[in-house]
């Protein structure tokens, strides 16, 4: 198999310049084990430790670009396809929560009054100094 083809695993962060020459700078993939395993977002964020929550307290109120696509939730990679529109933060968590429940409980399955209300009725916020 072609060397760029390959997925290289690293176990440890590698030092920036290596990063750059060996792997960035060849364009080759890879998978780097742990590096973000310190990272405050990977238990702050997490739904299971309240993270919607907590970022809905952070930027609820800001509003975010999101893309609409009729393959939801699947993306292909298509950009193109692809529709972007404005969209509260917030509506975005209640999609989470929302995705989160039906996959509790197994129906996997919106119902059309779910999906047209997730754009609430929210004012805009000006997010740039929030610190997430």
């Amino acid at each position: 198999m072609e060397e760029s083809l390959r997925i290289r695993r690293l176990e440890e962060v590698p030092p920036a310049k290596d990063f750059t020459t060996r792997i960035e700078s060849r364009n080759i993939p890879a998978v780097i084990k742990g590096c973000v395993k310190d990272w405050g977002a990977v238990s702050k964020w997490n739904p299971s430790n309240g993270g919607l929550e907590y970022l809905q307290e952070r930027v609820g109120l800001c509003v975010v670009e999101a893309m609409l696509s009729s393959f939801a939730p699947v993306f292909y990679g298509d950009l193109r396809s692809h529709e972007r529109v404005p969209l509260p933060f917030s509506a975005f968590i209640r999609l989470c929560r929302l995705r989160m429940h039906h996959a509790e409980d197994g129906s996997g399955a919106y119902s059309e009054s779910e999906r047209t209300g997730l754009l609430g009725p929210e004012s805009e916020h000006d997010c740039t100094d929030n610190q997430y």
